[in-house]
């Protein structure tokens, strides 16, 4: 395999690798507002906002905590 077909299959496991964890993500995502239906009327807006979360802000916190983490050791 040569450099160039490398870099091409890396990169596709990459964007693959991506593609499947924001859609896991939305996924969990949708459960969770599901079972906002659950709660009282008066703590439906408190969980629908707990759970709303972007991915790309859920991305940038865990990878905070897990570099915060990674200092502790």
């Amino acid at each position: 395999m040569n450099k160039r077909q490398y870099l091409l299959v890396s990169l596709s496991i990459v964007l693959i690798h991506a593609c499947s964890t924001r859609e896991w993500y939305a996924a969990i995502q949708n459960y969770q507002k599901a079972e906002c239906w659950k709660v009282p009327q008066s703590e439906y807006a408190e969980c629908i906002e707990r759970v709303s979360e972007g991915y790309d802000s859920y991305k940038q916190d865990r990878e905070e905590t897990t570099e915060k983490s990674d200092l502790e050791r």
